[in-house]
């Protein structure tokens, strides 16, 4: 062989060597970046779930208390509940099988606080509660238009009404 057949063989074997040297880099990251792309595209937006379905649903705080819940009672009527630590209900929003649907906030004792619903017959209603779980302050819009407000002594007695 001639020199520069040894040259022109040399330059090929160093060309070879660098391809194979690029070869042995990026052929596990195509393959890692094809794995993440399958692996990845399997909680592709168009491939999520928009519906969770279930007949309960808890929240739980870190130390795994239950702090809430969202569930159907056995009559089919959905309730939502927020819980103090404790597991007493401090705030529940409802829909009743009569057709009402109320919001009730109470204190930390579950005696004092607020119910704020509506009726089937297209009233609403605000109860204000003492801490004897008394009503103390009642205001009632009816279907019809009208309205009264009512306070009441603490053995539930109307004290003032406007009609």
């Amino acid at each position: 062989m001639h020199e520069r057949d040894l040259q022109v063989l040399g330059e090929r074997l160093a060309r070879l060597e660098r391809e194979n040297r690029r070869w042995r880099w990026t052929g596990p990251l195509v393959l890692a970046t094809l794995a993440a792309v399958v692996l990845l595209g399997q909680a592709a937006p168009g491939n999520v779930g928009r519906t969770v379905e279930a007949e309960q649903f808890v929240l739980k705080d870190a130390s795994g208390k239950t702090r809430g819940t969202m569930a159907t009672r056995a009559d089919g009527t959905p309730r939502l509940e927020f819980l103090e630590e404790d597991g007493k209900p401090r705030v529940v929003l409802a829909v009743w099988p009569n057709g009402s649907a109320s919001l009730g906030l109470s204190e930390k004792e579950r005696m004092g606080g607020a119910m704020l619903a509506t009726l089937p017959d297209g009233s609403t209603m605000l109860r204000l509660y003492d801490k004897n779980a008394t009503p103390r302050a009642v205001l009632i819009t009816a279907a019809d238009g009208s309205s009264a407000l009512s306070f009441l002594d603490k053995d539930g007695k109307v004290l003032w009404k406007v009609p």
